[in-house]
């Protein structure tokens, strides 16, 4: 009767069940491996893939299967002091700290502390770089940059990885794996690194990452 139709049901699912579970299985074990292996090219290895040249060559961007950006490169700026070359420390202070957002006392007390040329901050928009050297304050340099940027945030970051605040210098993932080709100029006359193409879909991979952070 019903209990006889009951068992059927279970007995018929049983099936999907465990095809459910070796599924479940197969992505958890897939993860841990990935994990594995960020760990070991983060952590390990005590490495870090740093190239260095002469000519600024921007970094290859990093795209998924849909041609959607995953990583890439943007000009930024430096802004630096040649403490020597300053004649009013607390005048340059002053100018520089409503742009920078540093306090103007921090800024005056390095000027002074100081006697070689430093690196005030980094990675300020190229606009606010121009608007600083428009002041043509004494001592006072920019220099040029590149800026690693990922426009999804976290997405796919343990595959990706990350690159230091240079981004000619990886730490992880994919951006240690093919440093040198993302950092290899095909054409000289225009210093950008080859483009990295991968079979991953980060619309899918938001779905997963979504499902597995419910999950846990």
């Amino acid at each position: 009767g019903n209990s006889e139709k009951f068992r059927y049901s279970i007995v018929s699912m049983s099936p999907y069940i465990e095809r459910l579970r070796i599924l479940l299985v197969l992505i958890l074990l897939f993860f841990a491996i990935l994990f594995s292996r960020v760990v070991f090219l983060s952590f390990l290895n005590g490495n870090s893939q740093e190239t260095k040249s002469e000519l600024r060559i921007q970094r290859g961007a990093i795209y998924d299967r849909r041609g959607i950006e995953l990583a890439l490169s943007q000009d930024s700026s430096t802004i630096g002091i040649n403490p020597a070359n300053v004649y009013d420390p607390a005048f340059t202070a002053s100018q520089l700290s409503p742009h920078l957002f540093i306090p103007a006392e921090k800024i005056e007390l390095l000027i002074k502390e100081k006697s070689n040329y430093f690196l005030l901050k980094r990675e300020v928009d190229n606009f606010t770089a121009k608007k600083i050297m428009e002041m043509a304050l004494p001592g006072v340099r920019q220099e040029k940059e590149f800026k690693r940027v990922y426009p999804n945030g976290s997405l796919a970051s343990n595959l990706i990885g990350f690159t230091g605040m240079d981004d000619d210098r990886s730490l992880s993932g994919l951006e240690f794996l093919f440093h040198k080709e993302l950092l290899t100029a095909e054409d000289r006359e225009i210093p950008r690194g080859n483009e990295l193409h991968l079979t991953i879909d980060s619309l899918i991979q938001y779905k997963l990452e979504a499902a597995l952070g419910k999950a846990f």
